[in-house]
């Protein structure tokens, strides 16, 4: 897929944005200037910035979002709206994850800490825990450590 804009005339000519999915990339798109006297510049992007760089472009072209949105009918400022909210969404997912991975890292290494008191062998990650030993339960006494340790 690829979308070319041209850009208005300046006394140096014209500049042409190519919006392209890069086909090295996995899961990425790049933007293209284009310029006869300049030469091309490319940026890489992976998907997932798409809505955070659509929203940028709909900001620095003045677009407000709408506060209000029409049932049936959608504008600029409705796809603004929609992209912030988005935006809001993927971050505090991405955190969510971010502190999961965390408190999971904790509970592994407060699981370590008590197999090796116990002379048993310690794991490098859940995945090789034997069964009996419940990532629930770990995972439940290291967030009591992060409640002890925030009382402090």
């Amino acid at each position: 897929m690829s979308k070319t804009f041209k850009s208005a005339v300046t006394r140096t000519g014209s500049r042409n944005l190519l919006v392209s999915t890069d086909i090295g990339m996995d899961a990425g798109f790049f933007l293209e200037v284009q310029d006869r006297h300049e030469g091309t510049h490319a940026i890489c992007f992976e998907n997932r910035t798409a809505p955070a760089l659509a929203l940028a472009v709909l900001e620095a072209a003045g677009v407000e979002p709408d506060r209000e949105p029409l049932e049936c009918q959608v504008s600029l400022g409705t796809i603004v709206a929609d992209l912030q909210g988005t935006i809001r969404y993927a971050e505090a997912l991405a955190s969510a994850n971010r502190e999961q991975a965390e408190l999971e890292a904790e509970a592994l290494e407060l699981f370590n800490i008590c197999a090796e008191a116990q002379g048993h062998s310690t794991s490098d990650s859940w995945e090789t825990v034997r069964p009996i030993e419940r990532k629930d339960a770990w995972l439940a006494v290291a967030r009591k450590a992060r409640e002890i340790g925030a009382k402090k």
